[in-house]
């Protein structure tokens, strides 16, 4: 089992956009393979993150990876909770229901297909699965959906995304840990009125963290000139304010006294805005590319952010890392 597999297959779990990921790996020797998902193990625990092997099979194995804080909140889903206990799991305590579902894998010829609630695919299109199969499936990505096909679809976009900025950003022959510390450390600076700006740095601060790197989240009251060299790169948040423009009284002098020195580094721009058009976004987006900033793709929301926002706020702090 390879780090580039893994970044592969489980880039947005690695994100903390999903739930848990499966794939299957090449198995010449079990003993080896699964030294290597106890070296992984070491090197991810401190992030959240836990692999385990669910089954070897004619020199392949099939690997889970998963986040359990999520997990343990996705099983608490009352229908969730109703399908599991119809086929006899205990949810009361996630490792015992992975440990029964590991033993399932193994036991049964067939797939057990209650698989997607430990994979955060929604409980009414894991059930629809398992009632209808193919019939009145709505559309297909990582799952087949029966329910919400619009807010799937953008589910799955979000995932492609995901995996397209960290298999670009992968170093084939760098382990894990070496490849996350070289995504090393990252301000998000921000200033907020109602608090919408403060959840969406939160939001960004966690991809970068659930991407290997340090996130130092900070009021732009907190942050200065002289900081800019202790980190390797930067995500800035304000509210479109006014005529649609930058907070005058914080946020844009401090942005003033810093964008000099940010000519080269790597950059992002979030914010929330609750009239106009974004040009306030537009505007600061030519700001920073004139300043020769590396912007990544920028993330605005209209009010309070939802949870597409804050996913897309979180793929943006792991495009920094």
């Amino acid at each position: 089992m390879t780090d580039r597999e893994v970044v592969t297959y489980c880039a947005p779990t690695l994100a903390g956009l999903k739930t848990a990921s499966l794939f299957t790996t090449l198995c010449v020797s079990e003993r080896e393979t699964r030294s290597e998902i106890c070296r992984m193990n070491r090197q991810l625990c401190d992030k959240g993150i836990r692999i385990i092997p669910l089954r070897c099979h004619k020199g392949r194995m099939l690997i889970y990876l998963y986040r359990p804080q999520m997990l343990q909140k996705d099983i608490k889903d009352e229908n969730a909770v109703r399908l599991l206990k119809e086929r006899g799991y205990r949810t009361d305590n996630t490792d015992v229901c992975v440990a029964q579902l590991a033993a399932r894998v193994r036991k049964e010829a067939e797939f057990p297909h209650e698989i997607g609630l430990f994979l955060g695919y929604p409980p009414e299109d894991v059930e629809g699965f398992i009632c209808h199969r193919d019939e009145d499936c709505k559309c297909v990505g990582c799952w087949r959906v029966y329910g919400d096909a619009d807010k799937a679809r953008k589910q799955f976009d979000r995932y492609d995304r995901c995996t397209d900025i960290y298999c670009r950003q992968a170093d084939i022959s760098d382990n894990l840990r070496r490849r996350k510390v070289k995504m090393s450390k990252i301000a998000v600076v921000y200033w907020s009125g109602t608090g919408n700006t403060e959840m969406m740095a939160n939001a960004v601060a966690e991809g970068a963290r659930g991407a290997g790197a340090e996130a130092d989240v900070l009021t732009c009251a907190e942050f200065s000139e002289a900081q800019i060299p202790g980190y390797d790169a930067f995500a800035f948040g304000c509210p479109s304010m006014g005529a649609e423009q930058l907070e005058e009284s914080e946020f844009e002098p401090m942005f003033t006294s810093v964008e000099g020195a940010l000519a080269g580094k790597k950059v992002g721009l979030f914010g929330s805005w609750g009239w106009g058009e974004g040009a306030w976004m537009v505007d600061w987006e030519a700001r920073c590319n004139g300043d020769g900033m590396e912007l990544v793709p920028s993330v605005t929301c209209c009010n309070t952010p939802d949870d597409a926002a804050l996913d897309e706020c979180k793929a943006l702090g792991a495009s920094l890392a």
